[in-house]
């Protein structure tokens, strides 16, 4: 079992591709370099994780996250 994280964010189509060049090289691999969501998002996993680079391109984003366990259908 495993806990998926989802948040949304808006951009204008001005930044979108600022945004998207952000995500592949500097938000997702800092996602990817943790291993849980707690070290992620800290005590308070339920608030949005923003990154000020993030928030200066965003138009608005949700402040809270919701988690959802994901079971994997290939294990019994």
């Amino acid at each position: 079992m495993s806990i998926s994280r989802i948040w949304h964010g808006w951009t204008t189509p001005a930044n979108a591709d600022i945004y998207k060049n952000l995500l592949k090289t500097e938000i997702f691999p800092g996602i990817l370099a943790r291993d849980a969501v707690k070290e992620f998002a800290g005590d308070h996993m339920d608030h949005a994780v923003v990154p000020p680079k993030a928030r200066a391109v965003l138009a608005r984003f949700d402040p809270i996250s919701q988690h959802y366990e994901v079971k994997d259908s290939r294990q019994p």
